[in-house]
């Protein structure tokens, strides 16, 4: 739903917003990589600048879904002395840090010596491209082999420090032989699981040939010998040549179907013929007469590799990346966890750096409906561009009228703007009542927060004494009155320029309380009180309440009657 006029009513200044929209949708439209750790050592480079840059909430790779959530928030300023509220809504979240972590799982077995001077470089580059953003990237650094216990680089903000750390550290070879990717999973997991970072903003990626053999077991690297040729092997890669002939064997009805119909196989394995990986001391083997009953030593790890990195996918942004072009069983199944989707390095670029895409909008209803007390409110949109306030990362974008009715923020040429609002004071044949759609024309990034401030003013107060509505800043209390507005909707387009579903933003109310005037001062009616702002955690966008200075005598009167009611012990409830 993109929310766009026809020429229906004949105005024709809302062809410039469709006509800027199609032109941005127009230009947005428009592996071979070794084992060897220097191009490991590249490509962990290359993802995390990206990541210091920015990140996104999307779906984990492994799970190919048009459904994601994106990171919003709405706040309302409670009703000042005017009546009006000041609205603000965030992309990304105004509650939320801008702290993310990445855990780089690599695959270091069979690699050769990295080189590290091109490492230290790019590395040094990329702090400063930290230092110019206000967030926070912590880095680290699974490097499994045998097990992956011997090599990690703790979650650590990228500092100078740091980068020295991590550029030493890429350059030492675990000594411990194997191939247990199962162990960097489960330590990328545990990584991942000790931090207070929010969930949204983690990140897992793999990078391997797929080829594993062994796995973990109570700390400890397993797996299962075989006996080929007559003689016992050790767990190798081999193992898969031996059951299916073939290196580059692949099932053909796919890997869940295959690994799910080996589980009882697999789960005999593990019950009758594992040790701990030993290739001077090969034990318990299993026999050439025994492929019926056990499933080999590759199976296991795969299954187990599986089972770790879903889990992982349910809660974090994983990536799985193939390191390799042998065509063995490992790329496939490296293609199965990356959800059969090939990676494309400008599409991950465009999926970590950004919340939204140019064509996304939001639909904002004005606030209306009967209150606490049973009596009918109603809020306005103030229309007013001295009202209006569009923020990226902090920075006021200049605004023009562009018309009565519509707003531009942020001029990139004529009549084109990074973002746009358009006030439908009566509502539209499709869509009627108050409301205005904000067009979103340009990319957001979840590390440059984009903040539309507006105003809404309630038309209707009442003057019987009473307290009307309750203040909740955020929405998060869902209370029933008084809405500042009827909803807010979000249809997002993701980086891939994919409509997603409709999402809606929290509902902040507002209040005023209409105090009865005291007997002893010798009148008689009513004092209306507008609600008192409540303080709040501040947001990376804290909104403004208007003339500092009236405001300030109007919170010393609402003090002085919260004194004086109290006298009279006639307890009144504040919003």
């Amino acid at each position: 739903m993109r929310f766009l006029r026809t020429e229906e009513d004949g105005s024709g200044h809302f062809a410039y917003n469709f006509a800027y929209n199609k032109n941005i949708k127009q230009k947005l439209m428009r592996k071979q990589k070794g084992k060897q750790m220097k191009k490991l050592i590249s490509i962990f480079l290359t993802m995390a600048l990206l990541l210091s840059l920015g990140t996104a909430s999307f779906a984990a790779q492994s799970q190919e879904s048009s459904e994601w959530d994106v990171s919003k928030s709405k706040s309302a300023t409670n009703l000042d002395e005017k009546f009006e509220s000041q609205v603000t809504l965030s992309l990304p979240s105004a509650e939320e840090t801008l702290t993310s972590d990445v855990v780089f799982v690599l695959d270091y077995s069979s690699c050769g010596e990295s080189v590290a001077q091109d490492a230290l470089t790019k590395l040094k580059e990329l702090v400063g491209q930290v230092n110019n953003t206000n967030a926070q990237v912590n880095i680290g650094v699974v490097v499994y082999r045998g097990t992956a216990t011997e090599r990690q680089f703790e979650l650590q903000p990228l500092t100078s420090e740091s980068i020295e750390a991590l550029t030493t550290f890429l350059m030492e070879e675990p000594k411990i032989k194997g191939s247990n990717m199962h162990a960097g999973l489960l330590a990328a997991q545990a990584m991942l699981e000790s931090s207070s970072t929010s969930d949204n903003r983690k990140y897992m990626i793999l990078i391997s040939d797929g080829i594993t053999y062994s796995w973990d077991q109570s700390g400890e690297q397993y797996a299962a010998a075989y006996i080929a040729d007559g003689n016992p092997r050790c767990a190798s890669n081999s193992a898969w040549e031996v059951w299916y002939k073939s290196l580059d064997w692949v099932p053909s009805e796919g890997w869940d179907a295959y690994l799910d119909s080996r589980k009882t196989m697999i789960e005999n394995t593990l019950a009758d013929r594992t040790a701990p990986y030993d290739r001077d001391n090969i034990q318990n083997c299993i026999g050439m007469d025994e492929h019926e009953k056990y499933a080999n030593c590759v199976d296991v790890a795969l299954y187990k590799c599986r089972e770790v990195y879903h889990q992982l996918a349910s809660k974090y942004h994983c990536y799985a990346l193939l390191s390799g072009t042998d065509g063995q069983y490992g790329a496939s199944f490296m293609n199965y966890l990356a959800g059969g989707k090939a990676i494309d390095f400008t599409e991950i670029q465009r999926d970590i750096l950004y919340l939204l895409s140019a064509g996304s909008t939001v639909v904002d209803y004005i606030g209306s409906g009967t209150d606490n007390l049973g009596n009918d409110y109603n809020m306005d949109f103030v229309n007013d561009i001295s009202r209006l306030t569009l923020k990226v990362n902090g920075e006021k974008l200049e605004k023009t009228q562009i018309s009565e009715n519509v707003y531009g923020f942020g001029a990139t040429g004529d009549n084109e703007y990074r973002f746009t609002l358009e006030y439908f004071p009566n509502g539209t044949d499709s869509n009627p009542g108050e409301h205005f759609v904000w067009y979103i024309n340009e990319s957001v990034s979840n590390f440059a927060p984009v903040q539309l401030t507006y105003s809404v003013k309630l038309t209707n107060p009442q003057t019987g004494a009473g307290t009307y509505g309750q203040y909740d800043e955020y929405g998060n209390e869902s209370y029933s009155a008084l809405y500042t507005n009827n909803s807010a909707t979000l249809n997002p387009i993701d980086s891939n320029l994919v409509q997603g579903q409709a999402q809606e933003f929290n509902k902040p109310t507002v209040s005023y309380t209409v105090e009865s005037t005291s007997e002893d001062s010798g009148s008689s009616g009513s004092t209306i009180i507008a609600g008192t702002p409540t303080p709040a955690p501040i947001p990376l966008d804290p909104p403004t309440t208007g003339d500092e200075g009236g405001f300030g005598l109007y919170l010393a009167a609402a003090a002085g009657a919260a004194l004086l009611m109290l006298a009279l012990v006639s307890r009144k409830k504040e919003g």
